[in-house]
């Protein structure tokens, strides 16, 4: 952790995640390389074998959250919630996703909206990652940081607004 330099949470990144990947290497044991390596922000819909804290953590709140977010959206247009008996455990696996879930459908602009998501998954992961400084945790928090910061530099607004008007153009055309 001494080797990688701070991720602020603005302003460019100062290290891509290819440079992490090749100075976590040199310091990680084998086993801890190999989960770093199946890092993803993206859960399994399963837990399998992950033997990080951090990780198993995220995977359940980051679960929690994409199927709340979804529970409203289904609810909004008026759908049938089609989760399962065990996506209804994941959900409530992680009570502060379902808050972060409603907050986040309250906001109008969906840029706003993708920010505010990212502050919370954020946030979730500086949390679990409080109590590890110099350990293969920290390292595995600061590869999802790392990860979150990589994919938030990609929005914008341009994209966004290409992306809403295939849709609409979509949509109307159907």
């Amino acid at each position: 952790m001494a080797q990688l330099p701070a991720i602020g949470r603005d302003g460019p990144l100062p290290i891509t995640s290819e440079r992490f990947f090749e100075v976590a290497s040199r310091f990680l044991t084998d086993s801890d390389l190999a989960t770093l390596t199946g890092l993803t922000l993206e859960p399994p819909r399963e837990d399998g074998p992950v033997t990080s804290e951090i990780i198993l953590r995220w995977y359940s709140f980051e679960r929690s959250l994409r199927l709340s977010l979804a529970r409203i959206r289904a609810q909004r247009l008026n759908r049938d919630d089609l989760a399962s008996g065990e996506d209804e455990s994941k959900i409530y696996a992680a009570l502060d996703a379902q808050q972060v879930a409603r907050a986040a459908s309250s906001i109008d602009n969906p840029l706003e909206a993708e920010l505010f998501l990212l502050k919370a998954r954020l946030d979730f992961i500086d949390l679990a990652g409080a109590l590890h400084h110099f350990d293969a945790e920290a390292v595995f928090a600061y590869g999802l940081s790392l990860l979150l910061r990589e994919r938030a530099d990609r929005f914008s607004r341009e994209a966004g607004r290409s992306a809403y008007g295939a849709i609409y153009n979509r949509i109307l055309g159907e």
